[in-house]
């Protein structure tokens, strides 16, 4: 099975312990990779699943919000991706928020976190590159964090950051700026518009076969985030529709007459999602059933 599909490297083990705790509550792939593999860091080093051995002791301290939060993935900047109960939470430290990732648990995890542009705005990748190229990179026990931190007035450049261990430099944040902050508490979400390129739902008349696809679409959306309003985009050219959700966090699709889709989060735009449909990558709808059927359990 691929985990990371630009490859990764196994830069450690995981206990039996560890799997055998925790191995029926994650998703598969995290389970397949800790029991065949171990460790695993992506080829540039950027995001890392990891032992939660290594933070399972402090959780209660580093993320007193998310009582039982199984620590999965770290990404070199220190920052946490959770799994709590049915959902993961991102926990960008350096900042001092968290915010829900996605809504379910799923294999599709190692997508999100590997694409670039995610990389660029969730998961806030800056400076990495420049850093890598002063320090190093970061054990799967490290992480590079900021000598003067960002809650103290600290510049998010290469010449403020340092290499550090992971577990002592989050309690160092927490200890020094507090526990992390719902996102919504620091800054509470306004309405927002639709991002550019987007039409509003409705518009852009649907033939009949077309509104099939687009309901089967928002069955797809609705199973894995429910309750939010969907906009929809004929794409003639392609003989799809695109369908997504609207308001923070919301998913996205694109499908097609014969059933073929491609799933995104809401991190990837318009376009990247039309342009990888064009290359031909698709989704396997068994990934988006099981996830839907996991978030009920």
């Amino acid at each position: 099975m691929s985990h990371f599909q630009h490859g990764h490297r196994v830069v450690g083990s995981i206990s039996a312990e560890v799997v055998e705790r925790f191995g029926e509550i994650v998703s598969p792939g995290v389970e397949e990779a800790w029991k065949n593999e171990g460790a695993l860091v992506t080829q540039d080093g950027f995001v890392r699943l990891i032992d939660p051995a290594l933070l399972l002791p402090v959780m209660e301290m580093i993320l007193p919000s998310h009582p039982g939060a199984i620590p999965l993935f770290t990404t070199a900047w220190g920052d946490l991706v959770v799994q709590y109960d049915d959902t993961y939470v991102l926990v960008l430290y350096r900042y001092g928020f968290y915010v829900e990732h996605s809504g379910f648990v799923s294999d599709l995890i190692f997508d999100h976190l590997e694409d670039r542009h995610a990389q660029q705005t969730r998961l806030q990748r800056q400076c990495y590159d420049d850093a890598v190229a002063t320090l190093g990179e970061p054990a799967i026990d490290e992480c590079f964090g900021f000598k003067l931190p960002l809650a103290l007035g600290g510049s998010e450049v290469a010449d403020n950051v340092v290499r550090r261990k992971l577990k002592e430099h989050l309690l160092f944040l927490v200890q020094t700026g507090g526990a992390p902050l719902d996102l919504d508490e620091v800054d509470p979400p306004q309405d927002e518009p639709l991002p550019r390129g987007r039409v509003a739902a409705g518009t852009g008349a649907l033939t009949d076969e077309e509104k099939e696809w687009a309901v089967l679409g928002e069955q797809q959306l609705d199973a894995l985030q429910p309750g939010l309003e969907f906009g929809i985009e004929r794409l003639p050219g392609e003989q799809a529709v695109y369908v997504w959700q609207m308001g923070f966090g919301g998913a996205q699709l694109i499908i097609s007459r014969d059933g073929a889709l491609l799933f995104g989060t809401s991190a990837l735009e318009r376009d990247q999602m039309i342009a990888a449909w064009r290359t031909g990558k698709r989704t396997p709808a068994a990934d988006l059933t099981a996830a839907a059927a996991q978030r009920r359990q």
